[in-house]
């Protein structure tokens, strides 16, 4: 956070990765048809459930909200926009933020960011280089671009609350120190949380922060099958913690999805949690099998009475 010390707690629902599937990449009438409906209507449901445990104060997107939204045409772009707003209609109401990720706006392999991209993305979103928004630090998904640290170096002298959290859609502690840390010394975050993997990890490193060595130690945790809350103290001089919140959607091709829960503590103290999914494809495979036992009994009555 920035600017004024919290008085109280505050909690953060985090999305990562939805990723809302297009039309280019699916297949034809009627399969893309139920595949879009599908996804759409497990996220709004799952989302639903989450909203209502968390009670939120703030929800994040941690970027890749678009599956196609670096190169979906403009009516393709609204058409995804407005099933956006329907999934997600309490973004309406509770105060939002949006970190624009590379299927939103390039940044990995040959989707190369582009103007209009993030110009039309940000017609939606807000803007990419408000470094602040709502207490949060932001950057981009390319993270340490020129106009990024510029954007650092602006509001520096403008960061004076000991606690602050950083949010960005790819990893940013497994780049090398020498690369990242010229944005990490400005802002100087006491925790960061990212996305893009699609798993749920936790990333520790005691002396990122300080600035006489060019390499750091960090610590990778596996917290993919996490049923309780990981206790954090931010207090700690020099320290920095990175959360990788999972995907949310099934589409994704992972087993086990969640949304995120961070709650903020005004005394550097975060405690954070996965809120766990339901198995959509296992679900899938029970429909069938069971609607082809169904489809079999009743085969065997009809011919058994027609006899």
């Amino acid at each position: 956070m920035n600017g004024k010390s919290l008085d109280k707690e505050q909690v953060a629902l985090l999305i990562a990765d939805p990723q809302l599937q297009g039309w280019q990449d699916e297949h034809m009438f009627p399969f893309g048809n139920i595949a879009r409906w599908d996804i759409d209507r497990y996220l709004w449901k799952t989302f639903s459930y989450a909203l209502e445990y968390s009670k939120p104060d703030i929800i994040i997107f941690l970027g890749d909200i678009f599956d196609e939204g670096s190169k979906a045409s403009d009516s393709e772009y609204a058409a995804t926009l407005a099933r956006l707003r329907g999934i997600f209609p309490q973004t309406s109401y509770i105060k939002t933020i949006y970190i624009p990720g590379d299927n939103d706006i390039g940044g990995e392999g040959r989707d190369f960011v582009h103007a209009w991209k993030s110009d039309r993305y940000e017609e939606h979103f807000g803007n990419i280089s408000d470094v602040i928004r709502f207490g949060f630090l932001n950057v981009p998904s390319y993270t340490m671009s020129d106009k990024t640290l510029k954007a650092a170096t602006e509001v520096q002298e403008r960061l004076s609350a000991p606690l602050r959290v950083m949010l960005n859609h790819h990893l940013v502690t497994v780049e090398a120190k020498h690369y990242i840390y010229p944005v990490l010394k400005r802002l100087r975050p006491n925790l960061i949380l990212s996305a893009h993997s699609h798993h749920a990890s936790l990333i520790s490193c005691r002396d990122c922060l300080h600035d006489n060595d060019w390499s750091w130690e960090r610590q990778f945790q596996n917290i993919q099958f996490l049923d309780s809350y990981v206790h954090l103290n931010l207090n700690q001089s020099n320290s920095m913690h990175e959360i990788v919140v999972p995907t949310c959607s099934y589409r994704m091709g992972v087993s086990d999805m969640g949304f995120g829960l961070a709650i903020i503590g005004s005394e550097g103290v975060v405690d954070y949690t996965t809120l766990w999914l339901p198995r959509r494809y296992t679900m899938l495979i029970g429909y069938v099998i069971y609607m082809g036992i169904s489809g079999a009994v009743l085969s065997v009555l009809f011919f058994s009475q027609r006899r």
